[in-house]
């Protein structure tokens, strides 16, 4: 007390993972093959959750960001069963086959962006009702009506604490 506190942070660095070694921009995958990469690359960090229960809802986290959505999965699983798809195209074909109960949906992503997903969906008979959360770093307000007009039940900004986004899903 009086005399102060000192704090050490010992962050560590990765150094010895040669798949990001520098390549070649001529030799450089489509940005879809990169993502399958890091999905597959780390199936110990794999979005999709279980929940608390089989009969609980199912949350669709369509995230390009890997560390995004298994952050996002890790808050919903408590609640919720959660599977994840890497890009819009694929985010779609999931909920035509899983019918989610909820779908969290990053708007700036490969093959398909969340404001084309939303429209997608709304324009299939079979995914037109499924409510859809679109989450974004883009603030301004014709983003947020943008995501709107494209049949977005809500829209979340980044960054954004956990117990929001919880109360936005439910």
């Amino acid at each position: 007390l009086g005399k102060g506190s000192t704090f050490t942070i010992r962050l560590p660095r990765r150094i010895d993972a040669p798949a990001l070694a520098p390549r070649s921009t001529a030799s450089l995958p489509a940005p879809r093959e990169l993502l399958a990469e890091v999905f597959e690359a780390a199936p110990a960090q794999s979005a999709d959750r279980n929940g608390p229960s089989s009969s609980a809802p199912l949350v669709l986290v369509v995230e390009d960001n890997p560390e995004l959505c298994v952050f996002i999965a890790d808050v919903l699983a408590p609640h919720y069963r959660v599977r994840a798809a890497p890009d819009g195209r694929t985010g779609v074909e999931l909920a035509r086959q899983l019918r989610p109960d909820v779908i969290v949906s990053d708007v700036a992503m490969p093959e398909m962006d969340g404001y084309t997903l939303c429209r997608t969906l709304r324009g299939d008979e079979n995914t037109k009702s499924i409510p859809v959360l679109l989450v974004t770093a883009r603030t301004d307000v014709s983003n947020v009506l943008e995501g709107f007009e494209a049949g977005a039940s809500d829209y979340l900004l980044k960054p954004f604490h956990g117990t929001e986004l919880l109360a936005r899903v439910g």
